[in-house]
């Protein structure tokens, strides 16, 4: 069972044309400085990819960890390699 995110950005457009984003954790909003509909939705878009990315990558570290325990070792510079 998955469970959707919450998307933390949401872009909207006030009555001069120009498109904003809205912060739903902090109720602040910002020009996105463009007219056109399409960009500001790519641009909103990536923010929230960008929000949700760590997360991901906890869950995947997570299941690795989960899988694979580590009989050996790590050198402490190849874990600062990454």
């Amino acid at each position: 069972m998955q469970t959707e995110m919450k998307q933390r950005y949401r872009s909207f457009r006030r009555p001069w044309g120009v498109y904003y984003y809205f912060d739903t954790t902090n109720g602040r909003s910002k020009s996105l400085n463009t007219r056109k509909k399409q960009e500001a939705e790519r641009v909103v878009n990536a923010m929230n990819e960008a929000e949700r990315v760590p997360e991901v990558n906890r869950q995947i570290a997570e299941r690795y960890a989960q899988q694979r325990r580590l009989s050996w070792p790590v050198p402490a510079p190849l874990l600062l390699r990454f």
